[in-house]
């Protein structure tokens, strides 16, 4: 999203943590006495370790005994001397990557604050005054480092949107939801030694130490669980390219054919195809939608191929809309498909491909919202190709006149969003494209007989 957004979310983040360290110091103060001085040494020491037995570099991975230590600290000296300790070890994860340093260091004093504020309702920070063993304790141990996880998660996860565009439920769903469980451990175990703490001081590093080593052990398996899933999906990655273009050729083999029929259909099937996967990515579909919309898009006539060539070559058979027997070439085409295994979702955007907005449509007369956006997507596009192509009966039309023909049935005839869409797409491109005579529309070769056969060997 561009070097100016990062700047501007960093330098808020800055600007916010300054103004919470502002805040606690003016309501509760620093104190400079040797215990939190001291306190802060051992700190900077633990939670640097943490860093390095979790692994961290670069980005936050999971969750490790250092966030057990970062609460545990929080509780016992307040957030402005948990974020002084916390700072070595956030730019040691940082290294040479300045953004990343930002973020981590902002991030760290908003985050402790944060959940300091959340811990001072029940109980002052443990080292301002000698405690007794309540429940308070405990309750705003546990709440404070769920707030600490989560403010330096939210950060992270914002962080890679604004550098690299990752999708903030992609994020989420890589380098947070896995970890949850051991987020939860590591904060119980953190409320545990502080309950411990108020009443046998030295017995609570043994409780916290327990539940770092429980929360890392979590972590561990839920990463080795994600580093299994991550390969497994590249298996299917591969596996559905190869299936993709597999599909690819069918289509190819059989539209084809059918253009060798009546000298048509394969022309209106490759320039439908590219309107469609235009249409797709400008209104917003991801890729590999947007890529089995066009696949779709270049099968939607195939229920065409099981007709007589006289039925072929009438004139209707070259309206945008035609009608009588060849109306059934949609229902006939889903007949085709569906026992294609992959194809079962676009089976549906082939039967429903010439269904209007006002439910005048066939093959089952849907309405507006009751039709798939894929499906509407290609009625657009097989209309507009129908349109300008020339065929055996008549010449194509002017792209003007074909684009006046979709204006005027939008909302009727043709979902009123997809046209628009459609609209903008012509403004930019050259004529060569508005009337489907460029490079891209020359159709697809189907593979060499002797490829296939060697696929059907196994080679």
């Amino acid at each position: 999203m561009g070097q100016d957004h990062l700047r501007t979310y960093l330098s808020t983040l800055a600007v916010f943590a300054v103004t919470l360290v502002v805040s606690w110091i003016y309501w509760y103060g620093v104190p400079l006495d040797g215990r939190f001085i001291g306190g802060a040494a051992v700190f900077v020491l633990l939670i640097t370790a943490g860093r390095f037995i979790s692994g961290e570099s670069g980005e936050r991975s999971g969750t490790g005994p250092q966030d057990v230590v970062l609460v545990c600290a929080l509780s016992l000296m307040g957030p402005t001397w948990t974020a002084a300790a916390a700072l070595p070890a956030a730019f040691f994860t940082a290294r040479r990557d300045g953004w990343r340093a930002a973020c981590e260091a902002s991030s760290c004093v908003v985050a402790a604050h944060l959940a300091g504020m959340s811990f001072v309702p029940f109980h002052r920070p443990l080292l301002y005054a000698r405690p007794e063993p309540t429940p308070e304790i405990f309750y705003g141990t546990f709440l404070a480092g769920a707030v600490l996880i989560a403010s330096r998660d939210a950060a992270g996860v914002l962080f890679l949107k604004l550098r690299e565009g990752r999708p903030i439920l992609e994020s989420w769903r890589e380098s947070v939801q896995p970890y949850l469980g051991a987020h939860a451990t590591g904060a119980l175990a953190s409320a545990l030694a502080m309950s411990v703490f108020a009443a046998y001081e030295p017995a609570a590093a043994g409780v916290a130490l327990a539940g770092a080593v429980a929360s890392r052990t979590i972590a561990s398996r839920s990463r080795a669980r994600i580093e299994r899933l991550r390969a497994l999906q590249g298996r299917v990655k591969t596996l559905e390219e190869t299936l993709s273009g597999a599909r690819l050729w069918f289509a190819a083999t059989m539209i084809l054919e059918l253009g060798r029929r009546d000298h048509y259909s394969h022309r209106h099937a490759a320039a439908t195809a590219i309107y469609a996967g235009d249409l797709a990515r400008e209104m917003g579909l991801e890729g590999s939608r947007a890529a089995r919309v066009r696949l779709a898009a270049l099968l939607h006539d195939i229920g065409m191929s099981s007709f007589p060539e006289e039925l072929l070559l009438q004139p209707t058979h070259f309206e945008p809309a035609p009608q009588g027997a060849l109306a059934e070439h949609p229902a006939r085409g889903a007949q085709i498909l569906s026992p294609v295994a992959g194809l079962e979702e676009m089976t549906g955007w082939v039967l429903w491909h010439h269904e209007r907005p006002d439910g005048q449509g066939y093959p089952n007369g849907l309405r507006g919202r009751w039709i798939p956006v894929e499906a509407k997507i290609i009625s657009v596009a097989q209309a507009y190709a129908a349109l300008v192509l020339d065929n055996p009966c008549r010449n194509g039309v002017p792209p003007e006149e074909a684009r006046a023909y979709l204006v005027a049935g939008a909302g009727r005839e043709f979902d009123a969003g997809v046209v628009r869409a459609f609209l903008r797409i012509l403004d930019t491109e050259a004529e060569d494209y508005k009337d489907a005579s460029g490079a891209r529309f020359t159709f697809p070769e189907p593979p060499e007989t002797s490829r296939l056969r060697g696929l059907g060997h196994g080679a």
